[in-house]
């Protein structure tokens, strides 16, 4: 018995239909791992969310891992106190998911990646760091613009 053409194509969309259901139905696992390229160590214990919603903590080696992901870009943000005390409310960076074979890293940018934005392409000196932040009124918290600061430190050396 011979199908007729119209049967043929109505078989051919619900099998179309079908492979497009289970591809869309894939997922995979993220992981990953969150590092502090200012400090060149791992993130334990850091917040790590994925797109906005699912969210988990790194293990002691900063190491993260999102199941149930679907494959496609998503936005991986991170928040830990080390981030608060270099005056970064935390980091994120766009990741493709494809098949969940590769891990991605999140990490803060080395103080040599922040003096060249900076400073531009001369290499710090080796006792060079960077002071940042916003000159406030104490009582109203306005900004004020034109103030002049004012910096000093002390470096402490152990002698034998």
């Amino acid at each position: 018995m011979r199908a007729s053409p119209r049967r043929a194509l109505t078989i051919l969309a619900l099998a179309a239909s079908a492979h497009a259901t289970h591809a869309q139905e894939v997922v995979v696992s993220v992981r990953g791992v969150a590092f502090d390229s200012l400090r060149g160590r791992p993130l334990a214990g850091a917040f790590v969310t994925l797109d906005g919603a699912a969210n988990v903590a790194s293990d002691s080696a900063g190491r993260f891992r999102f199941d149930g992901v679907r494959p496609g870009t998503h936005t991986l943000a991170v928040q830990h106190a080390a981030l608060d005390s270099a005056g970064l409310t935390g980091i994120a960076s766009q990741v493709a998911v494809v098949d969940g074979t590769e891990d991605v890293r999140i990490a803060t940018p080395s103080f040599a990646t922040l003096w060249r934005s900076f400073c531009g392409p001369a290499k710090p000196p080796a006792d060079s760091g960077f002071v940042f932040g916003t000159v406030a009124d104490a009582r109203t918290g306005a900004r004020l613009a034109g103030a002049s600061v004012d910096l000093g430190w002390m470096q402490l050396l152990a002698s034998d």
